[in-house]
């Protein structure tokens, strides 16, 4: 027989919100993913295209793109940076709920045990009581 106590509501709860913060830490390990593929592409368009042979004004056009890639490449870097601190903050968060909801869990699981073993020893005084009435001079 599964013995139920109030904390079972609690212990769901408390599962609940890890899987909130499962759910959480998830996307931001997606946006790290996302922020460093841009910065590889930021990097491969930066290194793209040799400067040839041409006039002045060609080469002014070639490096005012690649000012512009070197500055597109740093805002990539810094989204980086930003998307790894959220991260980190998701894991903590993660970790948190996880032993929010393991602390409950064992105390839960402590209180089933106990009221089982009280259980189980009322079965037997029952048993002895029953036994004791039934042949009185045992």
């Amino acid at each position: 027989m599964a013995v139920k106590n109030r904390l079972d509501a609690v212990v769901k709860f408390r599962a609940r919100e890890e899987e909130g913060a499962s759910l959480v830490l998830a996307q931001a390990n997606g946006r790290v993913s996302q922020a460093r593929a841009a910065v590889e592409a930021a990097k491969e368009k930066l290194t793209r295209g040799e400067f040839g042979a041409g006039s002045a004004a060609d080469w002014e056009l070639r490096d005012a793109g690649k000012d512009r890639d070197r500055e597109e490449l740093r805002k990539a870097e810094e989204s980086v940076l930003t998307a790894e601190k959220g991260l980190e903050l998701a894991k903590r968060a993660h970790l948190t709920a996880h032993q929010r909801t393991e602390v409950v869990r064992r105390v839960c699981d402590a209180r089933k045990e106990t009221a089982r073993q009280e259980g189980e020893r009322q079965e037997q005084r029952d048993t002895d009581e029953f036994v004791m009435l039934r042949h009185p001079g045992s």
